[in-house]
Parts: structure tokens; C-alpha cells; sequence
């Protein structure tokens, strides 16, 4: 035996599956970016609007027409994209590095690798909030307010925290863990059960184990 299979063999099955992870640190921003573009965004923008309407809340072609009055069609239609809505677009980026650290030192600390995969995508969701309460705090008062609206980003952040405090953009933070780590944690959970499927597929027919690009695509978008 070489002294390289003697590394392998004591080397703890512990694995970082890097083409998973690339598919995900590609895949997930474009298909986020596409849908917030094409009419995801600015459905929310309406949501809000109409959520957080005093009285009555008008009805999304009235709110349709007040947003196109201040900023046009185009300023209406990516109100608070630039640079919220945009920078949301890699939100998988923080989960991907939590969700593997965190997967790989539970299979250190001697969780099955089906377990500590499910467990991490629980612990990534939860750090999502993180990343993204801040942003979302910020785009929902430029989506209210007309003047905070034209205001740059840097100035949007310093209006808010000398108004409220830095705290302030943490506001419902637990409320977000809670419900992005049962999101992503589901996820999570999903897709690995679908991978074990198609290794145990794959097993029966006497074929390699390891997953192409397209069956863990296929697998993660289940």
C-alpha cells in the first residue's frame, strides 16, 4: 500500500462535495436574480405597499399608479432593487459556507453524512438572516417612503440608524431565522433524501455512485 492510500484510508469519510456546492453558488443567484427582474420584485413592492397602507389598504392598481406618479415605470417597477433587491440575489452565498462548514464538523463530530447534511441546512438557513434583515429592513422603508426612495444607499442606511439606532436593522431578526431555517432546512432535507434515491438507483444497476452535474442539479431543484 502506497503512503498516499495509507493517508486515504485514515483520512475520516468526511467529504465536501465541491460540484454540489458550484451548483448552487451558480444556479441559485441567477434563478433569484431572474425571477426578481421579471416581476418578482416588484410584486413584493406592491405586497408591501399594500400591507403597510394606513386605513383601507388600496388595491395594487391604485398602488401601481401612485409608485409610476413619483418615479416613472421603470423607477416603480425596481423600486428598492438597487442595491437591496440585488444584493438579495446571492443570499445562498452565506447559507452554501454555513451549511458546509457546519456539515462537515458535524460528520467530524461522528453525525452520518445524511444527517449532518439535513442538520446543516437548518444551521444555513438560520444564518441567512443575518446576511438579509438588513437589506430587507432598508428596502422596506425606500419601498414606503417617497423621500427615502430618492435617497442614495449609503444615505438610506445613515437615515434610518440616526433615526432608530444600528439595532434597528435587526428588527424581527428571530422571527426571519425561524422561518428561513425551516426553508432552506426543508431544502436541505428534500434534496438529500432525492440523492440517496438516485445513488441507491444507481447501485442496483451496478453503476458508479458519484452524482453528474445534472442529477445533482436535478436533485437540488427537487
Amino acid at each position: 500500500m502506497t503512503t498516499r492510500a495509507y493517508q486515504q484510508a485514515a483520512e475520516p469519510q468526511t467529504s465536501r462535495d465541491h460540484e454540489n456546492e458550484t451548483c448552487i453558488l451558480l444556479i441559485d443567484p441567477i434563478m433569484v436574480f431572474g425571477e426578481a427582474i421579471t416581476g418578482g420584485h416588484y410584486l413584493e413592492v406592491l405586497r408591501l405597499g399594500k400591507q403597510m397602507a394606513m386605513g383601507p389598504a388600496p388595491s395594487y392598481w391604485s398602488l401601481h399608479q401612485s409608485f409610476v406618479s413619483e418615479t416613472g415605470f421603470f423607477g416603480a417597477f425596481y423600486r428598492g432593487f438597487n442595491p437591496w433587491g440585488l444584493m438579495q440575489c446571492v443570499k445562498g452565498v452565506p447559507v452554501l459556507f454555513v451549511q458546509n462548514e457546519s456539515m462537515y464538523q458535524l460528520q467530524q463530530a461522528g453525525f452520518s453524512e445524511s444527517s449532518a447534511e439535513k442538520a446543516s441546512g437548518f444551521l444555513g438557513g438560520a444564518s441567512i438572516a443575518l446576511f438579509v434583515n438588513p437589506m430587507q429592513k432598508v428596502k422596506v422603508t425606500v419601498v414606503a417612503c417617497e423621500t427615502m426612495n430618492s435617497l442614495s444607499p449609503v444615505q438610506a442606511i445613515q437615515t434610518i440608524t440616526q433615526q432608530n439606532g444600528i439595532a434597528s436593522l435587526y428588527d424581527g431578526v428571530f422571527a426571519m431565522m425561524m422561518r428561513r431555517s425551516l426553508d432552506w432546512g426543508i431544502r436541505w432535507t428534500i434534496s438529500a433524501e432525492a440523492k440517496k434515491f438516485v445513488m441507491e438507483q444507481k447501485r442496483a444497476r451496478n453503476e458508479s455512485e458519484k452524482l453528474s452535474l445534472f442529477e445533482l442539479v436535478a436533485c437540488g431543484a427537487t
